[in-house]
C-alpha cells in the first residue's frame, strides 16, 4: 500500500491506517541511511569524491548495488575493482570527514517524528539496526536531538553492540527478541524480506537510489520527498 505523509497546519501527518499500526506496535525497527534521513545521495557523493581524488569516475548508477552494505565491505570491493593502494582504514577516515561535513545539513525524513511520537505515546519502543557507522549515525541523531528517542542503536561502533556483527544477524536477533506486533521500516529489500518472514509489518521506504518493488507486497511504501532536507 502506498502512503503519503500529509502536511496539515505546517505539521506532517501519517495516514490514519499507518498511524494506527504504529500506535499498536510493541517495537519499531528502523534502518538509518535512506530511512531516518535521506542520506544515501550524500553517501554516494562522499564515495564519489574520494574516488575522484584518485582519478576514478564510476558510472552514475554504480553505487546502487551497495545500498545496505557496510562501508568496509564497500571499500573492499572498490579497492580491488579500481586497484586502490590506500588501506581501507585510511579510505574510511577520509570519506567520513567529507561525509559528515555535508550530512550535517540534512534533516530527518518527515514521517520519522510522527511515527516516533505515535509509538512513544502508546508505549512502543524504537530501535535502529543499520549497516552504517555509529560515528555517523550517532553524530546526526545528536544534532537532530533524536538520540534519546531510540532505545538502542545497533550498528558498527555503537556502545549498544557488544561485538561486531553483520546487520543481518543484528536484525534477526531484534526480530526474534521483540514481541509482536513489530514494524520494520527499511529501504533494502533483502532486509524487508527478513522482516516479512519473521512476521513483522513491513514499511518499505523508497528514495532516489533504490527501486522499491511494490509488487513484493510490502505492507506499506513510503517515499522520501525530494524537496525536504
Amino acid at each position: 500500500m502506498w502512503c503519503d505523509v500529509e502536511v496539515i497546519n505546517n505539521r506532517y501527518s501519517l495516514p490514519s491506517i499507518l498511524e494506527t499500526l504504529v500506535a499498536s506496535a510493541s517495537t519499531l525497527v528502523w534502518d538509518f541511511d535512506g530511512v531516518v534521513a535521506d542520506t544515501e545521495p550524500v553517501q554516494k557523493q562522499a564515495f564519489t569524491e574520494i574516488l575522484k581524488r584518485r582519478g576514478i569516475t564510476p558510472a552514475p548508477d554504480y553505487f546502487k548495488q551497495f545500498i545496505g552494505k557496510s562501508e568496509r565491505d564497500i571499500w573492499n570491493v572498490l579497492a580491488e575493482r579500481f586497484n586502490i593502494s590506500n588501506s581501507i582504514d585510511e579510505l574510511i577516515r577520509e570519506r567520513s570527514s567529507y561525509y559528515l561535513q555535508r550530512a550535517q545539513r540534512l534533516r530527518p525524513a518527515p514521517f520519522v517524528k510522527p511515527m516516533l511520537d505515535a509509538a512513544r505515546e502508546n508505549g512502543g519502543t524504537s530501535i535502529i539496526v543499520s549497516s552504517g557507522s555509529y560515528r555517523h549515525i550517532g553524530a546526526l541523531l545528536e544534532a537532530w536531538a533524536l538520540r534519546d528517542r531510540f532505545a538502542s542503536v545497533l550498528c558498527s561502533g555503537s556502545p549498544d553492540v557488544e561485538s561486531p556483527s553483520p546487520k543481518r544477524e543484528l536484525l534477526q536477533g531484534v526480530l526474534a527478541r521483540s514481541s509482536p506486533p513489530v514494524l520494520l521500516i527499511e529501504d533494502n529489500e533483502e532486509y524487508l524480506t527478513i522482516g516479512s518472514r519473521a512476521g513483522a509489518t513491513t514499511v518499505a521506504v523508497g528514495h532516489s537510489l533504490n527501486l522499491i518493488d511494490a509488487s513484493q507486497k510490502w505492507d506499506f511504501v513510503l517515499m522520501q520527498p525530494t524537496d525536504i532536507g
